[in-house]
């Protein structure tokens, strides 16, 4: 009898130990939210936020007991000065009114923010924001998505990569990044629809072209996004990062080298990091090529060997060409003459044969680059 009270004491004791705050907490939060900070002009943080709030564009997703960071999760050690990525999501809990995730690293839980007050559409921590973000539901098809990033005057990733609507990747990782060389593989199951997912909550035809800041010593980065063999959206960034949902694509799409399996090395030996090949204003009538257009056009070649053949068509001849700066990450053989009807190419390396490919399409229509 006395253990059969006790056990009855201890479920009272247990239900009324919990905090029905935190349970409403853990709730409410289900969703997407975007962190903005208060406002300067303020004085009680329990007042409803002016609309023209300063957005700093996290954008953080509560799902389950799981929340998802689109700047992702990652832990500091003091003693080697290291940052360690962890992932793109982390285990969370509310307890006596603190969100905490938990570190996997340090066993810890981290302590994520203070809840003070709750509404519909806002809720109201010690020193920020979160801001129901509105879904919407897009379908974006794509064959291949082109991500670039350059180098900066700190340590900012250099890699070009192309993923596929079937979550292949052709990864070059230049310098700063997880993947140094160049490689071929297929992305995490769970992270790439993680990405399809956020794509398509995105309406791609209404989205700036550009994103930028009045700043100086940052990297560039594109987004370049194609169907049948045609570029049908480019999105340049330069620091500024744009609005909360394309912030966290482009943060998912910069982590996606953590997410490579299977990987394997492909056509090192034949990368070319060059700078503008075609630049000959004597036979080429065209802007400048983009490192995304370079790496786009590689990757296709690379796709396409040919047995050898004789041109019949007008083209082409490059052969000076300005190299980026070589890391010893990738250190290319040095490439000497790219001839091109547009559609077919013959490259020569230095001591090698000339390599032939045959895209069966031309390749500079298709990119609105025209030579005469």
């Amino acid at each position: 009898m006395n253990r059969i009270i006790l056990y009855i004491l201890l479920i009272i004791c247990t239900i009324s130990c919990n905090n029905p705050f935190d349970k409403n907490t853990s709730e409410a939060l289900q969703g997407d939210w975007v962190r903005e900070n208060y406002p300067i002009e303020k004085d009680s943080i329990l007042e409803e936020p002016l609309p023209d709030l300063y957005r700093i564009n996290t954008l953080f997703t509560f799902k389950a007991d799981t929340l998802l960071n689109s700047n992702h999760f990652g832990s500091y050690n003091e003693k080697t000065k290291k940052y360690k990525y962890l992932s793109y999501k982390a285990e969370f809990q509310v307890k006596d009114s603190m969100i905490s995730w938990f570190n996997t690293i340090t066993k810890k839980n981290i302590d994520f923010g203070k809840v003070k007050k709750i509404t519909t559409d806002t809720i109201y921590l010690e020193n920020f924001m979160l801001i129901r973000e509105k879904k919407i539901h897009q379908y974006n098809d794509f064959d291949v998505i082109i991500v670039t990033s350059s180098g900066c005057y700190g340590s900012c990733p250099i890699y070009n990569y192309r993923l596929e609507s079937n979550g292949y990747i052709i990864y070059a990782g230049e310098k700063f990044t997880k993947i140094n060389g160049v490689y071929k593989g297929t992305i995490n199951k769970e992270y790439f629809n993680y990405f399809k997912q956020v794509l398509n909550q995105i309406d791609l035809k209404n989205t700036d072209n550009e994103y930028t800041d009045n700043a100086t010593d940052g990297n560039s980065e594109e987004i370049v996004f194609i169907k049948n063999n045609k570029v049908f959206k480019r999105i340049s960034f330069y620091i500024n990062d744009g609005p909360p949902k394309v912030k966290q694509l482009l943060d998912i799409l910069r982590a996606m080298n953590y997410y490579i399996e299977n990987n394997k090395p492909y056509y090192y030996e034949n990368y070319f990091p060059i700078l503008n090949p075609f630049i000959s204003k004597k036979e080429v009538d065209l802007e400048d090529f983009s490192d995304y257009q370079l790496f786009y056009l590689w990757t296709e070649l690379m796709k396409h060997p040919s047995k050898k053949f004789q041109f019949k068509l007008k083209t082409f001849k490059i052969n000076k060409f300005r190299y980026k700066f070589i890391y010893e990450e990738i250190s290319p053989q040095s490439l000497e003459t790219i001839e091109t009807d547009g559609q077919r190419f013959q490259i020569k390396f230095k001591n090698k044969p000339i390599q032939y490919y045959d895209l069966g399409y031309n390749f500079l229509v298709n990119n609105n680059l025209t030579y005469k």
